[in-house]
């Protein structure tokens, strides 16, 4: 599947601070089926000056991500990533990928297992107890493709995430699925931050590449009345 480039021109009449920010993921949480949506993070970030442009390229692959935060989970704190892995999507007769999730020198890692995900999802078992109430908290998620340049190397970007749950230790495995969805917002934020999703769309305009047939380019421009207008093409 070919790369696709979601490119912002800013004619606002100022410099801006930017984000891609994705929907929820959904999660289901063990046997018992519970339904959670999933964290966000600012897939990319980028301050841009009146006139300028800032491109990002996307690729078609998703990985499995663990990471931690210095401080308790919660809007504005800042990840870091600690390991990712390539999750194949699965097809309607092929499981999805699955990763065991455990922490090994105080580090959280991912351990490729039997596939058994429903197709576009990923699945990932705990093998105890994950969550912490001290530094540095573990975090659990997807991340996606990108590139710098259409000529620079992929690299996996995280943008969902779930922290692993101490109140209920039935709990022994998540299945976590992308919401295909991803909004240009001006919102003040760094890449690998987690963002309040409501606060950051009200400023943004949703890319449909999906819905486009053929589109490889998303081109954004952020206009001097505030909103936002987009075209694509091939």
């Amino acid at each position: 599947m070919p790369d696709h480039t979601i490119r912002l021109v800013n004619h606002s009449g100022q410099k801006h601070k930017y984000a891609i920010v994705p929907a929820p993921p959904m999660m289901t949480l063990g046997d018992a089926n519970g339904k959670h949506d999933g964290g966000v993070l600012a897939w990319h970030a980028a301050e841009v000056e009146n006139q300028g442009q800032w491109d990002t390229t996307t690729t078609y692959q998703l990985y499995g991500w663990v990471g931690t935060t210095s401080q308790a989970p919660d809007f504005g704190v800042q990840t870091t990533t600690v390991d990712t892995k390539v999750a194949p999507p699965g097809t309607a007769t092929t499981p999805a990928s699955t990763f065991g999730l455990s922490v090994s020198n105080g580090k959280p890692t991912l351990t490729a297992k039997t596939n058994s995900a429903p197709m576009d999802t990923v699945r990932f078992d705990f093998d105890k107890d994950l969550s912490s109430s001290t530094s540095p908290y573990y975090l659990y998620g997807m991340a996606k493709g990108s590139r710098k340049s259409p000529d620079e190397p992929e690299v996996a970007t995280p943008f969902a995430f779930f922290p692993p749950r101490a109140t209920d230790s039935s709990v022994k495995y998540t299945v976590m699925a992308p919401v295909i969805q991803m909004w240009l917002c001006q919102y003040d934020c760094n890449a690998g931050q987690i963002v309040d999703f409501n606060e950051a769309i009200k400023k943004a305009i949703l890319i449909r590449f999906l819905s486009q047939y053929g589109a490889l380019l998303a081109k954004i421009k952020h206009k001097s009345d505030g909103s936002f207008g987009i075209s694509y093409s091939e």
